[in-house]
């Protein structure tokens, strides 16, 4: 496009950048109204809706102004896509397997990419009405128009509304969870907004945004301009970076959650994740900068790309674990914030980069700077999230305390039910008079290994 239309990298960026304006404004409205109205249909509606501006995309493209609208509808359609998914986790997901899910979950995402990167490249050099660059967003559209048929058959809002879901299953998750917000009465917004750990999460939140954007829309650009190597023509080697990115998000999910069964705290498995998928990314992508060569540059950025994906082990599931209650609207005001690095990031980067023209490549330096760039930033989230980061639950954001009935168990989630993990709310209901209860602690006892029925272990270390 940016060829086809002689548009300079400011003018790039701005195309790169509009989309996050639209997605900026709706992240906690969206959230909000998963929780209020039901995940599947909010996140239905946040894939299916930018998929159909996608397809009306390249009717608009030649206009720059109009595009950059165009690109502003699509992310305001998508902006609920993760708080709606945040949400759907905190009522599908028990508390000792949050961060494999959550890996794996935003493991789809990174296959995306993985899909996408190379195929659009194939399409956009494919010659007559079936390709060229226009053809990408009519396929892309149209893959997300038939996947929300298909989410719509098959998903449901929590376990109790699936057709699928055995009654065992059912049990065991639903004895296994915190309460979640419904989107009914007020949200503490001071409350939240007082919390030092909400704002280190979100810092780090930032600043994983800003080192990804340039990651995915500016690299491809440094590696064929500066080393004749041009990603969507790569094959496997183009690909590498984003499966390396799939593979460690569920691989630190699922590590996180040995490690915690194993004993280890919980906010020391968070941290661990965050500085591999922070730090490490980012002196890989520093390094990039001063590569000599396609195959270390690509090496550079399968690392930077790669451990990237293991956030889901660290600030990913560290908004459950402030609030599983509040956890959507949570993910909402985080997303919101870290929304800006791509608005700016691109912008900033078109500024110092200066137009390329054939054969005459932008100055290695400029490059150097722009990731350079991205380098403080990621230590400037980092450094927030070492020194403000908690990986437990935040008493003023719990949610209503629970109701005790008159035998003594508990009716309503929040409040103290969030303090125990499985295993205790299996000890709890082993306690319960009736047939039925004590089948759903037998069950979540057998589950989690427990079959002696002493309950606590390591899930309550790991809280």
């Amino acid at each position: 496009m940016q060829k086809e239309f002689g548009w300079s990298n400011q003018e790039k960026g701005l195309a790169l950048s509009s989309f996050f304006i639209g997605y900026l404004f709706l992240q906690v409205p969206g959230g909000w109204a998963a929780t209020r109205y039901g995940g599947k249909n909010v996140y239905m509606a946040s894939i299916v809706v930018p998929s159909i501006l996608t397809m009306l995309t390249p009717l608009v493209s030649s206009s720059l102004p109009a595009l950059a609208v165009m690109r502003i509808l699509t992310g305001a359609g998508e902006a609920a896509s993760y708080p709606s998914l945040h949400a759907l986790i905190g009522r599908w997901a028990p508390k000792h397997e949050r961060s494999t899910i959550v890996g794996i979950v935003w493991a789809g995402a990174y296959m995306g990419t993985t899909c996408a990167f190379p195929l659009a490249g194939a399409l956009i050099e494919t010659e007559g009405a079936f390709g060229g660059w226009r053809s990408v967003f009519y396929y892309s559209g149209a893959f997300g128009c038939l996947w929300g048929l298909v989410w719509t058959a098959m998903a449901a809002s929590t376990p109790g509304e699936h057709s699928l879901v055995s009654k065992e299953e059912r049990k065991y998750i639903e004895s296994s969870l915190v309460k979640s917000y419904d989107g009914k009465g007020a949200v503490p917004w001071l409350a939240i907004a007082s919390l030092p750990s909400m704002w280190a999460v979100c810092a780090q939140h930032f600043s994983h945004n800003w080192l990804l954007y340039l990651n995915l829309t500016w690299l491809p650009d440094y590696l064929r301009t500066e080393l004749d190597f041009n990603m969507s023509k790569g094959g496997m080697v183009a690909v590498l970076p984003y499966l390396a990115c799939f593979a460690c998000s569920i691989l630190a999910g699922y590590v996180a959650e040995r490690m915690a069964r194993a004993g280890v705290p919980l906010f020391w498995i968070r941290r661990l994740a965050q500085t591999l998928s922070e730090m490490v990314s980012a002196v890989a992508l520093v390094l990039a900068g001063y590569s000599k060569n396609a195959t270390l540059a690509v090496l550079c950025m399968t690392v930077s790309v790669g451990l990237s994906g293991m956030c889901s082990a660290g600030f990913g599931v560290n908004y459950l674990d402030l609030s599983p209650y509040y956890g959507g609207v949570l993910f909402g005001i985080g997303n919101t914030i870290a929304t800006i690095p791509g608005i700016v990031a691109p912008l900033v980067a078109g500024a110092i980069i200066p137009t390329v023209h054939a054969g005459d490549p932008a100055p290695r330096a400029a490059w150097q700077e722009v990731f350079w760039i991205g380098f403080g930033v990621s230590i400037f989230g980092w450094s927030w999230w070492m020194i403000g980061a908690r990986a437990e639950l935040e008493p003023s954001i719990s949610g209503p305390v629970e109701e005790e009935s008159t035998d003594g168990n508990s009716v309503s989630g929040g409040g103290d039910r969030a303090k125990l993990g499985p295993l205790e709310m299996g000890a709890a209901a082993s306690r319960a008079p009736d047939d039925e209860d004590e089948e759903t602690a037998r069950l979540v006892r057998r589950i989690d290994g427990d079959s002696d029925g002493t309950g606590g272990g390591s899930e309550s270390r790991s809280d």
